[in-house]
């Protein structure tokens, strides 16, 4: 079982910790059989931006290191057996380009799948746009504008989330994307304890 937990920000892991922390007193303390879950395998998304790949796995050790015991063999994309499996994927926009965010890798998705519209979003924000408007401070915040825009012809009044999401940028979109294609490879070679693989 996979679910998503949203850690307010790269900075922000006491929330996530007392979750996990409160994950694993359920798994241990609770009779056997008696609680469905017996292992779990944790997988941190992020976004480079700025600061790029490695000070992102940087920051992350940092953090989170605390908790999970030495994480200083993480790597991008792939997994890291400590106390449990820890997995980090750190959207930038290629290997020789390591900052940038998942928008860097949307933004094309969505051009290719609707030319025209995005066309009119990507002048409708860059034309009206204010020096001291949000949507010019940052890279990321523009192509989150111009998606959204892009994708009111079908999901009028929805936020980015519902445009990309089930029903909204085409299937075709991710089953061509190459990041698509390397974060469900990295999602699934999740190294649980019953798999054939490890066994």
């Amino acid at each position: 079982m996979f679910f998503m937990v949203r850690a307010l920000g790269k900075e922000q892991s006491g929330p996530v910790v007392e979750l996990l922390q409160s994950l694993e007193v359920t798994i241990t303390d609770e009779p056997a059989g008696t609680f469905d879950v017996t292992e779990y395998a944790v997988a941190f998304l992020f976004d480079a931006n700025t600061a790029g790949l490695e000070s992102t796995l940087e920051g992350f050790r940092g953090l989170y290191g605390v908790h999970f015991g030495d994480l200083s063999n993480l790597q991008h994309g792939v997994w890291a057996e400590t106390t449990i499996p820890v997995g980090c994927f750190v959207f930038h926009k290629s290997t020789t380009e390591t900052t940038g965010t998942i928008e860097d890798h949307l933004a094309p998705m969505v051009q290719r799948a609707w030319p025209e519209r995005y066309g009119g979003a990507e002048r409708f924000v860059d034309d009206n746009r204010a020096t001291d408007d949000a949507v010019s401070g940052k890279a990321a915040e523009r192509l989150k504008a111009i998606i959204t825009a892009a994708g009111q012809f079908n999901h009028p009044g929805d936020p980015m989330s519902i445009v990309i999401g089930r029903h909204g940028l085409p299937q075709a979109e991710f089953e061509t994307s190459p990041v698509s294609a390397e974060l469900a490879g990295f999602l699934l070679k999740a190294p649980w304890s019953d798999a054939p693989e490890r066994a």
